[in-house]
């Protein structure tokens, strides 16, 4: 451990004297200046720009905000991000690495908010080439990894996928699916699938379900997720979840109480299904708050910081409920909590 110890030390070290030497040849932020522009590569998206500058152009090292809703601190080329950088999304996607002419092309590490990571190889913004995923605990493939060959986002080629449990798979991997070494993939009882074709078919329901969600369009949004539920009733937690989160939109939206209570059904059903799923208490004590049921919000939101004591989200919402029963300090205390974790996250 002591010998690790050094070792990392060390590399932080020459991480550091590397990233003095790249600043070194960057120009003063005295003698930047401020662009406004509309990105080569996508038409719909306005940069406010401050950094190098060469013909007019964003050229060299700079800083820019997005009307796409992200920030972007890296490298730009006639108005476009080329080079290395960091993307920081407001959803809380982040990309470091890569990038040619606005895409994700190189190589780069891409977290996502529910703290699921790839690091690797891509191509025109998708993970093609050499590359490692880990899911986040908190997503239905929590503990789970691949490593190996990816194309266009899926597992395909050779590579070795190590489930929670500790079991793995090693052998070629085709569209996401497993065919193994004598191409015959490990079958699930319930219905003839692999557990990857499973997993496959329902991010695909669920990411068009979220597409829908983000359009308002929450009828849709609920087909999608319920679909995915179908494909295998026991392999659904964060569908659950999802169509708990969608009816409390539509509550935001139409403050119907109906949907709380279809909101409530759909989050219980998540958590039988997996007792450590730390988003579906959090989204069920919102709406336990909503209810006006502060204890059980008290109890749900506490669950969720048990479970995953790191998002500051889960303090945050505690807080608005402490506060609504008298608990002046305890508010206070989660609300300092939420701020220390909110920093913590924020780019340095």
């Amino acid at each position: 451990m002591i010998t690790l110890f050094f070792l990392i030390g060390h590399t932080i070290i020459l991480q550091a004297q590397q990233k003095n030497k790249i600043r070194s040849s960057i120009s003063p932020k005295a003698k930047w200046q401020k662009l406004e522009f509309t990105r080569a590569s996508n038409p719909k998206d306005t940069i406010y720009y401050n950094g190098e500058v060469g013909n007019g152009k964003a050229n060299g090292y700079g800083e820019a905000s997005s009307s796409l809703r992200y920030n972007y601190k890296g490298y730009w080329k006639d108005n476009d991000l080329n080079g290395k950088g960091r993307i920081v999304w407001a959803n809380g996607h982040v990309y470091e690495g890569e990038i040619k002419n606005g895409t994700r092309t190189g190589t780069g590490k891409y977290t996502w908010a529910d703290g699921s990571v790839y690091e690797g190889n891509f191509i025109n913004g998708q993970r093609s080439g050499k590359g490692k995923m880990t899911w986040g605990k908190n997503t239905q493939w929590g503990g789970e990894s691949y490593e190996g060959d990816f194309k266009n986002n899926l597992l395909t080629g050779f590579g070795k996928y190590i489930h929670a449990n500790g079991k793995s798979e090693e052998g070629f991997f085709e569209n996401g699916i497993y065919k193994g070494k004598s191409n015959a993939p490990e079958q699930n009882q319930s219905n003839g699938k692999s557990k990857l074709d499973i997993g496959l078919e329902t991010v695909i329901l669920q990411n068009k379900g979220v597409e829908y969600y983000n359009k308002k369009q929450y009828e849709l949004a609920l087909q999608e997720f319920n679909k995915a539920i179908d494909v295998n009733p026991n392999y659904a937690t964060s569908s659950h979840a999802l169509v708990g989160r969608t009816y409390m939109a539509w509550y935001t939206e139409s403050k119907d109480a109906n949907y709380l209570k279809l909101a409530l059904n759909s989050l219980s059903k998540a958590i039988e299904l997996d007792s450590k799923y730390a988003p579906a208490y959090f989204y069920r004590g919102i709406v336990y708050g909503n209810l006006r049921e502060y204890n059980l919000a008290l109890k749900d939101l506490t669950q969720a910081i048990v479970l995953d004591p790191e998002v500051a989200e889960y303090y945050q919402n505690r807080s608005v409920i402490y506060k609504a029963i008298g608990e002046d300090k305890l508010s206070a205390f989660d609300l300092k909590k939420f701020e220390e974790l909110r920093k913590k996250s924020e780019i340095k």
